[in-house]
């Protein structure tokens, strides 16, 4: 997109939509706020007042049936106010790769400043920062999180179709006709942004697919602040904001996530959650920031887990205008979308399941009993987009291949397809599995079954050999 199209500017704050730029490949457009588009008394200058910058795919404006089933939800870093340029670069390059990103703008920042929002501006509203408004009044800050949650999880709700005005006669059914029911959302965060957007995933993983972090100012007692203010201002402003928040901080999740990503008070939740949810988590760094060091991210991995992280060598903090950034860019854009692609796969290996077949079968000796490891293979199976039954393929030695054939379940089954699919056994080795079995007595009934099984599963995961299969169990069945 051009520099110019790039920069913020005063716009009719009385028009819901407004097109930016389009070319070809997608339409950059800007839309009020859910939490003011429905709300007729929030005065044009207010601050809640304010518009979204969408980045949208042409393949999904051209044809009226096709809903969006992917978006990535991004907001900036601490003191952007006059240019859009880092999010103009990721969401072009998304939306040319298929996917919808909006851009949510933390309070105060860019199109929510007041040099935009008030007609006539007075000095101090021209030339103000909003980081001279957290350092003077600390509390602010924790306001504006409070605040920033609440229009996320709007603005999600939105999305996911989930609000009453999300209706034709309304402006908010421009979400419903965007995005598809099972839409997947992720969450993008720069800088100061990326806290506020691991705060908000952690406490709706639930809801969530994955979240990428650019430069994060995770725990804001680590940044060094030198090339944005006094380093003293900043460390009072730390100080008295943790003492303000100690007074207000209730025993709720948003706060402890606040104390332990923001404050940097690693406590249990935040540490278990980034441990369960860790791989649905990325952090790049730029191998030269000064102010956020990705040394940082040692003081909340999870002890022997780790987390996700990828450090570019040679960029600075302030990506919009590093021109070595400029050069990784479009990899960023292919890693943020098979990163998003697979957030939420399942990976499971050989030894995982030998464990949960071996101690399954145990389980099942106990008549009446519901098998807790047989519900863990079907939900797997699930993720895996598999149907939950075939044959218990090469996962434990031959030598226990007998007992494991006798004590056979649907939950064997399944586990020689997630082998399969994930290709941890071959062809050969399921055939050679498949042989053990029919010399087992297995009824033809079953084996007419099996058969059947494995020829569509097969075809499914793209493995050869489907019609010797076939063959050799029609052969058993004559």
């Amino acid at each position: 997109m051009l520099p110019e199209i790039s920069r913020v500017r005063h716009e009719d704050r009385t028009k819901d939509e407004q097109i930016v730029y389009a070319n070809d490949q997608f339409v950059c457009m800007h839309k009020l706020s859910p939490a003011c588009a429905h709300n007729p008394r929030l005065g044009i200058e207010d601050y809640h007042r304010f518009f979204l910058r969408f980045y949208i795919p042409r393949e999904i404006l051209s044809d009226a049936r096709k809903k969006a089933d992917r978006v990535i939800v991004m907001t900036n870093g601490l003191d952007e106010i006059n240019h859009y340029s880092l999010y103009d670069e990721l969401g072009s390059r998304l939306a040319s790769r298929g996917i919808i990103s909006v851009l949510l703008p933390l309070p105060d920042h860019l199109n929510r400043h007041t040099r935009f929002r008030i007609k006539n501006p007075s000095y101090r509203q021209l030339t103000s920062k909003p980081s001279e408004v957290i350092l003077n009044e600390a509390d602010m800050f924790y306001i504006r999180f409070n605040q920033y949650r609440d229009e996320i999880e709007e603005l999600l709700n939105h999305i996911k179709g989930k609000t009453d005005c999300v209706k034709p006669q309304n402006s908010c059914f421009f979400y419903k006709n965007l995005f598809s029911r099972n839409v997947r959302v992720s969450y993008l965060g720069y800088s100061l942004g990326a806290a506020m957007m691991l705060c908000a995933f952690l406490e709706n993983e639930k809801r969530l697919n994955a979240c990428f972090l650019l430069n994060g100012a995770v725990n804001l007692k680590n940044v060094n602040a030198e090339r944005l203010f006094d380093q003293k201002k900043w460390d009072k402003f730390n100080n008295i904001l943790e003492k303000y928040f100690s007074d207000k901080r209730k025993d709720v999740l948003k706060d402890r996530l606040f104390e332990g990503i923001v404050l940097g008070e690693y406590t249990n939740p935040s540490k278990e959650l980034l441990k369960e949810h860790g791989r649905r988590i990325l952090f790049l760094f730029g191998g030269r920031d000064q102010m956020i060091s990705h040394d940082v991210l040692q003081q909340i991995m999870p002890t022997d887990w780790g987390l996700g992280m990828m450090v570019l060598p040679g960029i600075n903090h302030f990506l919009a205008i590093d021109e070595e950034w400029k050069k990784w860019v479009n990899l960023v854009a292919d890693l943020v979308v098979s990163f998003e692609e697979n957030a939420q796969k399942e990976t499971i290996t050989k030894t995982d399941l030998l464990k949960i077949s071996e101690t399954g079968a145990k389980s099942r000796s106990k008549k009446g009993t519901k098998n807790i490891h047989d519900t863990i293979l079907f939900e797997r199976a699930n993720l895996l987009g598999m149907n939950p039954e075939v044959i218990h393929a090469k996962m434990i030695e031959k030598s226990k291949m007998k007992e494991a054939i006798k004590t056979s379940s649907p939950s064997d089954l399944r586990i020689g397809e997630i082998l399969v699919a994930t290709n941890q056994i071959t062809a050969d080795e399921l055939l050679q599995a498949i042989d053990i079995q029919t010399e087992q007595g297995l009824t033809r009934k079953r084996k007419e079954k099996i058969g059947r099984i494995l020829a569509n599963r097969m075809r499914v995961v793209k493995l050869k050999h489907v019609d010797k299969v076939v063959k050799n169990f029609e052969k058993e069945n004559i």
